[in-house]
């Protein structure tokens, strides 16, 4: 075969817009382009038998409508493959378009990839003829008023999905013939609108099966993670629609109802985003409903009808307002506007409610599910929550991120705890637990802080536990002396006062110089499902005194490299690892030419051995607090004195004085008094 002579196709993108209620015209759509490929072969170079006719099929499926073969001997053009490699899109001599049924593991194809294609219904706005392929004879005609799915279409000609004696078939028609169905959206009172998905639709979001294993290399025993994405296979009747995008759909700041078809079946990642819903309703035929189907959007009513037992979509950044089940749903009830199982039995969701910093579970649960309470930015306004007696279980992250939940009491009933039931629970101050049980997490947590849990089993013990990291260091507004709202400037110098803030505003911190620190402030607004919040654009600086940690993070200084003290071998930061009170450092030991690649070996050095460097001027002296055993480190109110709390291995500092062994320290959260072992100077450049 010639390799990869490209041959350059066009398919259709869904363009929504804020008009109402009339479909679009073909010329309208926004087009994109995408690759197929244009390879001369034969018989042969795909495994076939080269004595015998081709079987040629209308449409990659073998219930598909059947064309006239492939004369035995006769190179063709293929163009693509679908369903993993095993039906082949090919171009005959005289001019026919139709697929050919493969064995991949049989034949050396072009390109390892099936092709992508986006499928949306359309209207046929004038009778037209279909035939098998450019000037060949036509198949069937297409009356005013049929529906087709389109596939890809150029200016004039489109490739659609339709039947021909009662047989799928995917063959060419005229561009100017069709008509997108139609996206109904009606303004109801200037705030609300209504946006209706036309029947028809069974496909909305991105649909992709994901696998994970271990693959092993015979030259290599050790087994590592792979994994692979594929598109859902196209059935016949499929029809892809893009994800809903609320805000862009509507506007910013108003509110939609959006009504779904009864013909969806597949609810894919990222299907309804960024917006507001005063209600969404589920269909109840849905087969498949992704985690992240819904993302970034507040809800104020979720409605699951009697027939909907599918999973329920919960992505990140959603809240819902209220759940509510219709009677006779064999999965769900709803209690007060809670989540449960049909039997009560199990919490499955506790909706946003910002009214609310008390609830109580009802008697009759037995089960927290997983994530019952989470929350993914730790702003859930609950402080307390009461659990009944006969409560047996409670799930994984079921209040994870209930950052301001201040004590909670776990009943003697309850015979297990899952990991991370607790996770994040930054504000908890107080856990009672029954005898014999514990509450741990396990999992990822940068320049992590910890928090406490007293556990009244018999005897009060202390469990140390990491707080989450996020992306961005957040921090709260707190005033040293006592007042209601503290100053905000305009640089780092406080020669401009800009404005006053609040004390318990959230803030995210971008950087710190000095004392002070640079950050942005959480806005708070209305929507359906009660507040919400997002971050300012404006910059502004803030004394670091008067800033509480909710995290902690990489924020007083960035690591450039290292220097080998014995060599001088310079080692770039991506090579470089600070943990257990030692720097491991990746270097290149030697090229394999057949993996195009360095292949590197780990050294450990020690403190005395390796200078750690960083960016900024040598007027402070920064370090990390570095732990032997990644245990926390003690920090003193006086050398050997009290200890006035703890920081966790590699926290970053400023060293503020050293003696006798010691060193006074002021992290992000605290200042006091560690032991000069612990400190591991970065030099500045």
């Amino acid at each position: 075969m010639k390799k990869h002579l490209i041959w350059l196709f066009l398919a259709l993108a869904i363009c929504l817009l804020p008009a109402a209620a009339l479909a679009l015209d073909m010329e309208d759509l926004e087009w994109l382009d995408i690759y197929f490929w244009d390879e001369e072969t034969d018989a042969a170079d795909l495994g076939l038998a080269e004595d015998e006719p081709i079987p040629l099929f209308a449409a990659p499926f073998e219930e598909a409508f059947p064309l006239e073969p492939i004369p035995a001997g006769e190179s063709f053009m293929i163009h693509g493959t679908l369903q993993a490699q095993t039906w082949a899109m090919v171009e005959t001599e005289d001019g026919r378009d139709g697929w050919i049924q493969i064995d991949p593991s049989t034949c050396e194809l072009p390109n390892d990839d099936d092709l992508e294609i986006d499928r949306m219904l359309c209207w046929v706005t004038r009778e037209t003829g279909v035939p098998a392929g450019l000037g060949n004879q036509v198949l069937c005609t297409l009356q005013e008023g049929d529906t087709v799915i389109v596939m890809f279409a150029g200016e004039k000609t489109a490739y659609v999905e339709t039947e021909v004696n009662g047989q799928i078939a995917w063959l060419f028609t005229d561009t100017d013939a069709l008509q997108e169905a139609e996206l109904e959206l009606v303004e109801s009172d200037g705030i609300t609108y209504t946006v209706r998905i036309c029947e028809g639709v069974t496909i909305l979001g991105d649909v992709s099966v994901w696998e994970w294993g271990y693959l092993v290399d015979e030259d290599d025993p050790v087994e590592k993670w792979w994994y692979e994405s594929c598109r859902t296979v196209i059935r016949p009747g499929d029809i892809v629609e893009y994800g809903i995008d609320l805000n862009s759909l509507v506007g910013y700041g108003k509110t939609a109802r959006l009504i779904l078809p009864d013909s969806l079946r597949m609810l894919g990642g990222e299907a309804i985003v960024y917006g507001s819903l005063d209600e969404l309703r589920l269909p109840e035929g849905i087969e498949i409903c992704d985690y992240d189907a819904i993302y970034g959007t507040d809800i104020g009513r979720l409605v699951i009808p009697a027939g909907y037992t599918g999973e329920i979509p919960y992505g990140d950044r959603v809240t819902i307002g209220r759940f509510e089940v219709e009677e006779g749903n064999p999965r769900y009830r709803d209690i007060d506007g809670v989540l449960f199982s049909a039997d009560g039995k199990t919490l499955i969701r506790y909706p946003y409610r910002w009214d609310e910093t008390h609830y109580d579970v009802p008697a009759g649960t037995e089960v927290i599910g997983s994530g019952a309470f989470s929350s993914d930015w730790m702003d859930r306004p609950l402080k307390t929550i009461s659990l009944p007696i006969g409560l047996k279980r409670i799930e994984s992250y079921a209040f994870g991120g209930c950052g301001r939940l201040q004590s909670l009491t776990v009943p003697l009933t309850v015979t297990e705890i899952a990991d991370s039931a607790f996770y994040a629970c930054v504000s908890l101050e107080r856990l009672s637990l029954p005898p014999g049980l514990s509450a741990r997490w396990y999992g990822y947590a940068e320049q992590a802080d910890f928090t406490w849990y007293n556990g009244d089993n018999g005897a009060t013990e202390r469990n140390e536990e990491r707080r989450t990291s996020f992306r961005y260091y957040t921090a709260r507004v707190v005033s040293p002396s006592g007042e209601e709202t503290v100053p905000l400037w305009r640089d780092k110098t406080r020669a401009y006062h800009v404005d006053d803030v609040p004390v318990d505003t959230r803030t995210r911190v971008t950087a710190t110089e000095g004392d002070m620190a640079r950050v942005v402030i959480e806005i708070r607004y209305e929507t359906p499902a009660g507040k919400d919040w997002r971050w300012g654009d404006t910059v502004y600086w803030i004394a670091l005194d008067c800033l509480l940690a909710d995290t902690t993070g990489n924020t007083l200084f960035e690591l450039t490299g290292a220097v080998n003290n014995a060599t001088g071998e310079r080692y770039s930061e991506y090579d470089v690892e600070i943990t257990n009170g030692k720097a491991y450092v990746d270097i290149q030991d030697h090229y394999d030419p057949e993996e195009y690649e360095w292949v590197y070996r780990e050294e450990e050095f020690t403190p005395d051995e390796i200078t750690l460097l960083r960016t900024g001027d040598s007027s402070r002296t920064l370090a990390y607090l570095c732990s032997p055993d990644n245990s926390p480190i003690p920090v003193l109110d006086a050398p050997g004195g009290d200890e006035i709390g703890q920081v966790w291995d590699c926290e970053q500092a400023i060293v503020l004085e050293q003696r006798d062994g010691w060193a006074y320290v002021r992290t992000i959260r605290m200042t006091g008094w560690v032991e000069e072992e612990m400190v591991w100077v970065v030099e500045a450049e």
